[in-house]
């Protein structure tokens, strides 16, 4: 949407029209975050699969995860992360299917995920529950603006996922100047607006 400053004039545009709408010396100010690998399955001692995914790490060993069909799971449960490498205790039931939960080894979340995690790709991008080393790979590099540096999102700040270098190349070249924020998306992109009124729907926090 492009709205003349002059005249209050809308229109809609291409987002391949935006480096010339960008004048010397504007400002474009970009979020670095980086998605973090995660998704992740753990398993019951029933041996059944109940698909997760990281929401945020209080302290090394304590998370707050949203796992599947949390309904049916109990506080003490215990189930396994990455072929039993680690536990993950569940300690206390919060809403919308989140837990706390405590892991051991108390080892950081980041390499936790990193040996076991995948993309928290949206889910109308289908993939098979079972790890595909090669895909998920793609898929955590597909996943994030050409300019994330940071890892901390949970889900990929998408309105910028359609920049290409080409597209910065072209802005730079206007003499457009850019800055960096950091702004790791998290749990509330995924909860759903129940409000009539937009001005009740209570937003999330992000870090």
């Amino acid at each position: 949407m492009v709205v003349d400053r002059a005249t209050g004039e809308l229109r809609h545009g291409d987002f391949r029209d935006l480096p010339a709408l960008l004048q010397t010396n504007d400002c474009l100010v970009r979020n670095k975050t980086s998605v973090l690998p995660a998704r992740f399955s753990a398993r019951r001692r029933t041996g059944g699969l109940i698909g997760g995914l990281f929401v945020s790490e209080e302290q090394p060993g304590k998370w707050t995860v949203l796992l599947d069909g949390a309904g049916r799971l109990r506080p003490g449960e215990i189930l396994s992360l990455g072929d039993a490498a680690w536990t993950l205790a569940l300690t206390e039931r919060r809403q919308r299917g989140a837990w706390r939960v405590s892991v051991a080894p108390a080892d950081p979340a980041a390499a936790i995920l990193e040996r076991i995690g995948r993309a928290p790709l949206p889910p109308y991008i289908r993939r098979s529950k079972s790890p595909e080393p090669e895909i998920d790979r793609r898929d955590l590099e597909n996943y994030q603006t050409v300019y994330a540096s940071v890892p901390g999102a949970i889900a990929a700040p998408t309105a910028g996922m359609h920049f290409t270098p080409a597209t910065l190349r072209q802005i730079d070249a206007r003499g457009v100047q850019s800055a960096d924020v950091v702004l790791h998306v998290g749990v509330g992109t995924f909860a759903p607006v129940e409000v009539e009124d937009l001005a009740d729907h209570p937003m999330h926090r992000e870090w």
